[in-house]
């Protein structure tokens, strides 16, 4: 491939944490659907799911040539780093962190973050953790990573072009919401843009770089590789997180089975009736699937015949509320 003529967005990782953070808010959100403060969670996740798919998009048909890493998790010692978007270009990497335009976001002349939205009926303000200063982080921990793997006299060096190399951008994405930065310092007018913008922002960087300066497309190539070599995989057991976080009650289900068990034994003896005439082990395990709560939950869905549900609905319900 010649130089210059690389114009390719060629996506070298593109997974999600994201997602999986997505899937056991949802599944959470149906079984605690009062829960105000999961919603929240939920309602924040859902539009920065949606936000990292809006940047794959605008990237997707750049036409300026570049390396993307999606959903990128770094460490060294104690320090971690989960990196938005790494992208490679020509002129920079850029360490992106995403997030989204829920409502409006503002920032003040002391480079302060505020949301701004509303949830169900209720207005909801919130102060932000500077994405700034987040992205600030990752480019530091990035470089001690660095530094670590050469030699002082290589670090030296490094250091008077790392600044420049490396860049931190903060992508909103557009959603329903407004990005006011009127009264923001300079140096955050300069990073933090609408996702719309992004491929132009790019585009721009490039231009203003010497072309000796430039890199080859093999050269691209070669950091995106040393990013995957640096990264590790996401071992994060979210459930646990939120229903932790949450203050959630989460059933002992093998307990519960235990109990259903018990009580089909004990009923088909007193009854002198075959167990499966109780429930079968089919509708035993839809029992636990589904957790009704009331006697039309079991009607509603399936899960016990009519008659059986007439005969110890009520009894089955009682246990799986207890």
């Amino acid at each position: 491939m010649l130089f210059g003529k690389f114009r390719e967005t060629v996506f070298t990782k593109n997974g999600n944490d994201l997602k999986r953070k997505y899937e056991v808010l949802e599944e959470l959100k149906k079984k605690y659907p009062d829960n105000e403060k999961l919603n929240d969670e939920y309602l924040m996740v859902k539009y920065g799911l949606k936000g990292e798919d809006e940047i794959a998009y605008e990237l997707k048909d750049a036409d300026i040539g570049m390396y993307v890493l999606r959903d990128i998790t770094i460490q060294i010692g104690d320090s971690k780093a989960q990196i938005d978007y790494i992208i490679i270009t020509a002129a920079h990497a850029y360490l992106v962190e995403c997030k989204n335009l829920v409502g409006d976001v503002i920032v003040d002349s002391k480079g302060e973050f505020t949301r701004e939205y509303v949830s169900g009926n209720r207005k909801v303000k919130k102060s932000m953790y500077s994405p700034v200063r987040q992205a600030e982080k990752h480019k530091e921990i990035l470089k001690k990573i660095w530094e670590s793997n050469h030699n002082k006299l290589i670090s030296s060096l490094f250091e008077k072009t790392f600044d420049d190399y490396y860049k931190i951008l903060v992508v909103m994405s557009r959603s329903d919401g407004s990005l006011k930065l009127a009264d923001a310092p300079e140096n955050i007018r300069n990073i933090v843009i609408r996702s719309d913008n992004l491929v132009e922002h790019l585009k721009n960087d490039k231009v203003n770089i010497e072309k000796s300066d430039l890199l080859s497309p093999k050269q691209m190539k070669e950091y995106s590789d040393r990013f995957l070599m640096l990264t590790i995989e996401s071992k994060v057991d979210y459930r646990a997180e939120y229903i932790e976080k949450f203050e959630l009650e989460e059933v002992d289900k093998e307990k519960l089975r235990k109990r259903l068990v018990e009580f089909r034994t004990r009923k088909s003896k007193e009854r002198k009736i075959p167990a499966y005439y109780i429930f079968t082990n089919q509708e035993l395990e839809n029992l636990l699937l589904y957790m009704p709560k009331s006697v039309d939950e079991l009607k509603e869905n399936g899960i016990l015949t009519r008659v059986k549900i007439d005969l110890h609905g009520e009894e089955i319900v009682e246990i799986v509320n207890s």
